[in-house]
């Protein structure tokens, strides 16, 4: 089935775009992403045996149609393009690069594992249930706006908030929102300690001798243990949101925490955000909500984040930074600038998604995306980037 039909009629806006969408139960990211997948599926692909050279290298040596090649896949290829840039990528590939790139350049998928071999030995634990290890491990996120290749910010984070070109990490709770989504696989809960996921902060203090610090901002996502606060273990998740003197804790999943991760294997979990409200889905599907006990304003500052751990000690708790260290594998790990909709978590719950923000409009409002499919080197220093 040919879409040619979609471009006879110039007439189209933004808006006809998620008509097109919901009629045809596709994401299409753009019209100029239509017009790439329209070249894309009317291309010609003839049936070479391309692992023989003599079935091509007519012309000169074949080692050179190797090299120039692998040159563009290493120097060209849009990692972290929109659904446009990699169809276009597609598009501009000589028939030996598409066979190259998809039969002989090494490519990996795989996943982020903290703790792997347990928390380790333990330093201290806080009043409120916070371990610290010998051996931190957490990553850290700057918000940005973030350098380029060379350190320099050519090629870097382009700043345009009014296309949501802003902090990586923006949580404008007020008119925008946030959503916080990854794969976890846990083994086993420690139910004396608690578990941190995700937690970004502004920088600023929580305040002082009792007076809340107005421009304090945090959000916090942990694993919910029995014994961590007030709260019974009958759900997996807390969230704690704070907002200046506004702070907020809710429990959500409607399952026990055992049931939830002991042995169960990859679980998909989106936590979608509000001024008023915050939804958990679990594999796609809307698990429960909760609202807040007032609405939260925008969160602004120096916007950092860490996965896997404790960024700074929370407000009125004792514990360090690293503190709370994560016990668990994650994957496909993304920060939204923006609530997602149950729409948008069903259909791409279960695949990977696209950037390209500093090029094209489509997907600026996705901040943060770590797939973990780049593998390790075994060099410390080396390793201590996610690259991807």
């Amino acid at each position: 089935m040919t879409i040619k039909k979609y471009f006879e009629n110039n007439s189209f806006s933004n808006n006809s775009l998620t008509d097109l969408e919901n009629k045809e139960g596709i994401d299409f990211e753009s019209f100029e992403y239509l017009d790439e997948l329209e070249k894309q599926r009317t291309r010609f692909i003839p049936n070479v045996d391309f692992s023989k050279p003599e079935n091509f290298a007519f012309y000169g040596l074949a080692e050179q149609y190797y090299k120039d090649a692998t040159s563009r896949v290493i120097n060209n290829y849009p990692y972290d393009g929109s659904k446009k840039e990699l169809t276009e990528w597609y598009n501009d590939s000589t028939y030996f690069d598409l066979y190259v790139f998809e039969n002989e350049y090494p490519r990996s998928n795989g996943y982020g594992i903290f703790a792997a071999n347990g928390w380790g030995t333990k330093v201290s634990v806080s009043p409120d249930n916070y371990r610290l290890d010998e051996s931190l491990e957490y990553i850290s996120i700057k918000g940005g706006p973030n350098a380029g290749p060379g350190n320099t910010y050519a090629g870097g984070n382009i700043y345009d908030p009014s296309k949501q070109r802003n902090s990586n990490l923006a949580l404008n709770l007020d008119t925008k929102g946030a959503t916080v989504e990854f794969w976890l696989k846990k083994s086993i809960v420690d139910h004396q300690i608690r578990e941190v996921v995700f937690d970004l902060w502004n920088n600023e203090v929580s305040g002082t001798s009792g007076v809340a610090n107005e421009n304090y901002g945090r959000f916090r996502i942990e694993i919910n243990t029995s014994s961590a606060g007030s709260f019974a273990s009958h759900k997996a998740f807390r969230a704690i949101v704070h907002s200046g003197s506004n702070r907020q804790e809710v429990l959500l999943g409607d399952y026990t925490t055992t049931d939830s991760f002991d042995n169960q294997g990859w679980t998909h979990f989106a936590f979608a955000t509000s001024k008023s409200t915050i939804k958990l889905y679990k594999n796609g599907e809307l698990d429960s909500s909760a609202a807040y006990g007032t609405d939260f304003g925008n969160v602004s500052g120096t916007l950092n984040a860490f996965v896997g751990a404790l960024i700074t000690n929370p407000s009125g708790s004792t514990a360090t930074t690293g503190s709370g260290k994560l016990s668990g594998s994650i994957d496909e790990f993304r920060y939204w600038k923006t609530t997602r909709t149950e729409r948008d978590i069903e259909r791409n719950w279960y695949t990977n998604v696209y950037g390209g923000t500093n090029t094209d409009d489509a997907n600026t409002d996705l901040g943060v995306y770590f797939k973990f499919n780049e593998g390790i080197t075994g060099d410390a220093t080396t390793d201590a980037t996610v690259l991807d």
